[in-house]
């Protein structure tokens, strides 16, 4: 399978991703409490769940949520809180679509091209941060997935892996 790996921020953001997956064949497999390594998320991967359905789309995304729970600075959690609540990562096109699928039972070709690109836009690199320097530096003592998370204005792909058996050949050719 090819892998990819988003953070989001909350619980909100992890019901309406796992919709828009699901719109493409892939569900949650898995649960992973990351805290036990000494990060702030737990996590889930979403893929296809049967051989035929895997043969069209080798790919999974490992979804983190973030646990403000495990910030210990209430002061901090709660600002934390406060700027995940205002952010809003999907347009009203993606969730439209969504909700499209879901009655219809899927989209036709020109709604799911639409979809795509709607949903693409959920994952673009935004250039300007959602919190001050000041406020990024005491996120990222705290812990920098917590800094990556609460900073950035949506779940930008942390990276994407191509299916080898040698990541370090790709990666030199």
């Amino acid at each position: 399978e090819r892998h990819g790996a988003i953070r989001l921020g909350t619980e909100a953001e992890l019901a309406m991703m796992r919709r828009v997956f699901a719109v493409m064949g892939m569900f949650p497999v898995g649960y992973y409490d990351l805290s036990e390594a000494g990060v702030p998320v737990h996590s889930t991967a979403f893929r296809a769940v049967d051989a035929a359905a895997l043969k069209v789309n080798p790919f999974r995304v490992f979804t983190s949520l973030l646990r403000l729970d495990l910030i210990a600075d209430p002061d901090l959690r709660e600002a934390a809180r406060k700027t995940l609540s205002a952010r809003r990562i999907f347009s009203d096109g993606a969730v439209a679509l969504v909700e499209k699928a879901e009655r219809d039972g899927g989209l036709s070709h020109a709604d799911a091209a639409r979809f795509v690109a709607e949903v693409l836009d959920t994952f673009r690199w935004h250039e300007v941060a959602s919190v001050n320097l000041a406020m990024y530096q005491r996120l990222h003592s705290a812990h920098r997935l917590i800094a990556d998370v609460v900073s950035f204005n949506g779940p930008h792909i942390n990276h994407l892996t191509p299916r080898t058996l040698d990541i370090d050949a790709v990666q030199e050719g």
